[in-house]
């Protein structure tokens, strides 16, 4: 058989000829081509037709001397029809009539009538772009017009038109040339396989004799423009971009020698049963973990593209299975997106009351109702603060041992989030305590459980356990007897055997509310802290002695305190005068301005944490970081610490505090002084909680109409619910509270001082602090006045 050669009428050609190929020299290259005997000339150069038949006599009378040239002839798909020329019908393929597409041919001219044969050149890429089919065939006048490929293929394998014919009745159409069958589809359309390596030549160089007879003897010689601008250019699967006449070739290669990409039958019908497949996955994907989910998906989308690509690459069959994994990855994607969607369901709190309900909720989890608590918790949509709280819930039901209710909490969890934390472990390990309780095949040893056994956690943390119960000598104090008991531990009145100074001990018993690795971190973070708060010296400030562990328990060491806190004075008839309480709320305030300015927030300010003598009018603040065993943006449990009718609204919904909740905790507390009593008050927890969030406090003249104007200013400026329209800074409410004392603020608590931005990393003012004290991270809980001591720092 004869071999294809490519003659580019390429840019050097063009300069050649003084920059455009014209119809004498198009003849001289014929010429060339027939003088060294090229076998076929496939002309994939469309020409307009001659302006006169004289212009291109030349050409017209070289085509017609060679008898071999195969000319192209333009279609479109609806118009006039040109005047067909007999060579027109000496080509078409009366067996392969309507097999095409039916198009029209509106260009032959006078080249076409010199041919040997005239063939279409009608192809189109795909929708993206990617030229990947070819139609051999197109319909017209009940014949069928062959591509300029076929014709050339027809006379390299010497076939009259009878010896083309179309094979039917099988699984795969195909077309036959002679004894040879070429995969094609119903259209008679091809897919070629580019890629085939074909010499290619200059045509400037063939006029020009620089290229040796032999090169181009009984070749088929397909002749195009590769530059100029009827240089047009293809995108084929690859990426690779070809001319014209390189899909000309390179089609004319695959007829050779019937080698063209084929989808057979049964690939269409494997390829939506795939999709089928696919989507009954997708249904399946949910029952498991997002990650596990992900990598099944992944999987089978990467093992449907490589049958696609083996097929193709091994066996040339198109079999679409992008459909299948595009439909497992969309639908993965579906189900992880809706996984992630707040879920509401019947009964379900609204998004917008949700922080209200959950602070509700949270309060009966403080309180110790977990039932309840859960009963709210499961009625709010899906966010990280309630997964949070879900989660420490359900470790308390482990902690109580009713381990069917921690199941029911952890299930639940699991639910909205499979990959919480440990959530499902925890609640496989419930599901072993009932099956053993029930003395079905437990599978677990007692040892085994969360949060039980000494031995199951590390050194670290088992040195945290208490050994034996603190009394008489504790590390290098006496303990002469105990003052209080807080949630966490013990206040003890003591007395420092180094110094010999009184001094008030609390010790926290962090194993009781930690665990794990949890209790490591939690010990860490209480030495931290008592470091931090420690270190301020401040005379309005409780003076921390020291901290450190001794018989298995944290410890911290403070001053003991003359006289008694304020919770004595917060009665009706014990109110101190009101000059009296802004001296102490002055004191209080620059107090707590230090530990701002320092970076220490108190959290629970309180009439329970402000010790006043009244022999020496000595104010002390006490308790500092009682809510701080956490850092600054998270609480232990997600359960909100500190006393509710003393929060801030931020601090109420878990967001994020700084020094003006201290402030705010310090204007309900001056309005309690002056009053006698809180400024938001409700039956129930939820219900105070809410009105704190919600509701703003009254006018503290409401209740005691003889206060001055200024006083009531500065309270009501303190309560404001947006922390930038409370006081920014303590020693901005100080002088406040200072001018209000003194009778010296003739306008509003606004026009007084300049405007104050908050800012947490300003300088201090007052002194600098300490390098080795340290102070309280957890308050015994509150006495009643009757049995509270006289002198001793007890929250």
């Amino acid at each position: 058989m004869s071999e294809a050669v490519l003659v580019d009428i390429d840019a050097r050609s063009l300069a050649a000829a003084g920059g455009n190929w014209t119809y004498d020299n198009h003849a001289a290259l014929i010429d060339r081509l027939a003088q060294v005997g090229a076998s076929t000339v496939v002309y994939a150069v469309p020409l307009d037709p001659p302006a006169t038949p004289t212009d291109a006599q030349a050409l017209v009378s070289s085509i017609a001397q060679a008898q071999n040239v195969i000319w192209p002839a333009v279609f479109a798909d609806k118009g006039p029809a040109a005047s067909l020329p007999p060579a027109f019908y000496r080509s078409t393929l009366a067996a392969l009539g309507g097999r095409g597409p039916a198009m029209v041919p509106v260009q032959m001219g006078p080249f076409a009538e010199a041919a040997a044969g005239v063939g279409h050149l009608q192809w189109r890429a795909d929708s993206d772009g990617i030229l990947r089919q070819v139609p051999l065939v197109l319909s017209h006048d009940n014949v069928g017009v062959p591509a300029l490929a076929l014709l050339a293929a027809q006379r390299v394998l010497h076939l009259s038109a009878e010896d083309i014919s179309w094979r039917g009745g099988s699984s795969s159409p195909g077309l036959l040339l002679g004894s040879l069958a070429v995969g094609v589809d119903a259209g008679a359309v091809m897919r070629p396989v580019f890629g085939a390596a074909l010499p290619r030549l200059a045509a400037a160089d063939v006029v020009a004799n620089k290229v040796p007879p032999a090169a181009l003897r009984d070749k088929t010689v397909v002749v195009g423009m590769t530059a100029g601008p009827q240089a047009a250019v293809w995108t084929v699967p690859g990426g690779s971009s070809l001319h014209t006449s390189d899909v000309v070739a390179q089609t004319l290669v695959g007829l050779r020698v019937a080698r063209s990409v084929t989808a057979p039958n049964w690939a269409h019908t494997l390829a939506w049963g795939a999709v089928v497949a696919m989507a009954l996955v997708v249904v399946a994907l949910p029952g498991l973990r997002t990650r596990a989910a992900w990598g099944v998906a992944l999987g089978l989308a990467t093992l449907l593209l490589a049958m696609q690509w083996w097929w193709l690459q091994r066996a040339l069959h198109m079999v679409p299975l992008v459909a299948a994994a595009a439909v497992v990855l969309w639908g993965q994607l579906l189900c992880s997106i809706w996984a992630a969607l707040p879920k509401r369901t019947p009964g379900e709190v609204p998004q917008g009351s949700a922080d209200a309900e959950r602070m509700m909720a949270l309060a009966l989890h403080g309180r110790g109702e977990l039932l309840q608590a859960f009963e709210r918790f499961k009625l709010l949509p899906t966010s990280d603060a309630l997964k949070e709280n879900l989660y420490h819930l359900g470790k308390d039901f482990e902690r109580k041992k009713d381990f069917a209710l921690a199941k029911k909490v952890f299930k639940h969890l699991v639910h909205r989030d499979a990959e919480y934390k440990d959530a499902r472990a925890r609640y496989r390990h419930a599901k072993t305590h009932l099956l053993a309780q029930a003395g079905i095949s437990p599978g677990h040893g007692a040892g085994s459980s969360f949060g039980e056994g000494a031995s199951s956690l590390p050194a670290a943390v088992q040195e945290t356990l208490p050994r034996q119960k603190a009394s008489g000598a504790f590390a290098h104090y006496e303990l002469k007897h105990e003052l209080g008991k807080g949630a966490m531990g013990v206040v003890y009145q003591g007395r420092d055997l180094r110094s010999g100074r009184m001094v008030a001990i609390k010790t926290l018993a962090l194993h009781q509310e930690f665990e794990g690795a949890a209790l490591v971190d939690a010990r860490e973070r209480f030495f931290k802290e008592a470091e931090a708060a420690g270190r301020l010296e401040h005379p309005n400030i409780v003076t921390i002695d020291g901290s450190g562990e001794a018989q298995g328990l944290a410890y911290i060491a403070m001053e003991f305190v003359a006289g008694t806190d304020l919770t004595a004075f917060t009665q009706t008839p014990h109110l101190l005068p009101v000059a009296q309480v802004l001296a102490i709320g002055a004191r209080v305030a620059s107090a707590l301005d230090y530990a701002h300015a320092h970076h220490v927030v108190h959290r629970d300010v309180k009439p329970a944490n402000i010790m006043w003598d009244p022999a020496t009018d000595t104010v002390k603040v006490m308790d500092f970081g009682v809510a701080r065993i956490t850092d600054a943006s998270k609480t232990r449990t997600g359960i909100v610490l500190g006393t509710p009718s003393f929060m801030s609204p931020e601090q109420l919904c878990g967001a994020k505090v700084d020094g003006r909740t201290d402030l705010y905790a310090l204007g309900v507390t001056l309005f309690q002084l002056l009053t006698g009593a809180l400024p938001l008050r409700a039956e129930s927890m939820p219900e105070l909680m809410h009105k704190i969030v919600h509701v703003p406090a009254p006018d503290v003249r409401t209740l005691r109409p003889d206060l001055p104007e200024a006083v009531a200013a500065l309270v009501a400026k303190a309560l404001n619910k947006r922390p930038e329209d409370r006081y920014q800074t303590g020693a901005q409410l100080a002088q406040a509270l200072t001018h209000a004392m003194d009778n010296a603020l003739q306008q509003s608590i606004g026009e007084v001082t300049a405007a104050v931005v908050y800012d947490p990393d300003r300088p201090p003012a007052e002194q600098n602090m300490l390098l080795t004290k340290t102070t309280v991270l957890e308050h015994p809980q509150q006495q009643s006045p009757a049995s509270r001591p006289v002198a001793a720092p007890v929250g």
